[in-house]
C-alpha cells in the first residue's frame, strides 16, 4: 500500500468517524449544532474522492 493510498483510506474513515459522531450527538444532545461535524465528515470525504479520482 502505497502512501497515498494509506491517506485516502485514513481520510474517508476520519470522515465516516466524524458523520457517526455528528449523527450521534445530535440525535443523543438533541443539538443541531454537532450536524456541522457530520455535515463537514461528508464535505471530507467528497473532497477526499474528487482529488483521487
Amino acid at each position: 500500500m502505497d502512501k497515498e493510498e494509506a491517506v485516502v483510506k485514513f481520510s474517508l474513515t476520519f470522515a465516516i468517524v466524524m458523520d457517526v459522531t455528528g449523527v450521534a450527538l445530535s440525535g443523543f444532545l438533541n443539538q443541531p449544532a454537532w450536524m456541522l461535524l457530520a455535515l463537514l465528515g461528508f464535505a471530507v470525504a467528497v473532497v477526499v474522492l474528487i482529488w483521487v479520482s
